[in-house]
């Protein structure tokens, strides 16, 4: 037999291939795990305000993006999928939802988009005929449409996770509520991804932030300012100044930010980052 350490290897090579069904990260996904560059601008995941697609579209046109900003009230978003290096059929399904930006949500106040065809919460994946079907190695489809209805012009972020018959726990309202991390778990989850939407139209942003559970802990916040005016003023602080950066003077075009805070236990707050031009 194997010794542990050699079986804890051969683990750990074969898992840096995911095997089934997968939603790409960015343009460069291809299933590595953990997945590399950006994950909060899937490519799969597609808004085209309120103009409905057909699957053909969005697969025949595999890399185009099709994004288009957010408008408030009714929009269609679908998620695009494919067998990626799995020796068999797979019949998959899709679960999308929306959630306000911030950090640390839980995936409990995410809400549930519904399709479109019958008000469901679960999508079918269409294959290039417009119908159900499975997808064989290397095949790809895309999700049946869904409403995306925002009521506001706040920072949201757009989640997509899909199921098939080998791979039947994805499902994000099950996952526990304690302090989760949203990284880890897109950037192993070849299956799952994520689209922030930013329709920004004020120099004043809010977002949520959360201590999902019951211990004090302490909490760092990252930022990158890109293309903001050399000259400006960044603020980062909740209403309750627990988060309070001061004023930050942007003095390059690409510029990091942090601030940190400790945070009590089940802390729920809103977050306010703040643009101050020169």
């Amino acid at each position: 037999g194997l010794s542990p350490v050699q079986a804890d290897l051969y683990a750990r090579n074969s898992m840096k291939q995911w095997r089934g069904s997968l939603s790409r990260n960015n343009l460069a996904d291809t299933g590595q795990v953990p997945s590399q560059g950006a994950y909060s601008q899937s490519i799969d995941i597609v808004c085209n305000q309120n103009t409905q697609l057909e699957p053909d579209q969005l697969i025949n046109n595999w890399n185009n993006e099709f994004w288009k900003k957010p408008t408030v009230g009714k929009n269609y978003i679908y998620v695009r999928v494919q067998n990626k290096a799995f020796k068999g059929d797979l019949t998959a399904k899709a679960q999308m939802f929306f959630t306000q930006g911030g950090f640390n949500h839980p995936p409990s106040s995410w809400i549930q988009c519904l399709t479109i065809k019958d008000g469901s919460q679960e999508g079918e994946i269409l294959l290039s005929d417009n119908k159900p079907g499975v997808l064989n190695t290397g095949d790809r489809g895309a999700s049946e449409g869904f409403y995306f209805t925002p009521k506001g012009t706040d920072h949201v972020c757009i989640i997509a996770a899909i199921n098939d018959q080998y791979f039947t726990l994805n499902t994000p309202l099950s996952l526990s509520d304690s302090n989760w991390n949203s990284t880890t778990w897109l950037t192993h989850n070849g299956a799952a991804v994520w689209h922030n939407v930013n329709p920004q139209t004020t120099t004043v942003t809010r977002l949520k932030v959360y201590n999902q559970d019951g211990t004090n802990e302490k909490f760092v916040l990252n930022a990158q300012c890109r293309n903001v005016p050399v000259g400006s003023k960044v603020k980062i602080e909740t209403e309750d100044k627990k988060f309070n950066s001061g004023e930050i003077v942007i003095n390059k075009p690409s510029q990091y930010l942090e601030t940190e805070a400790e945070l009590p236990g089940y802390y729920d707050g809103d977050l306010n980052l703040s643009l101050i031009h020169i």
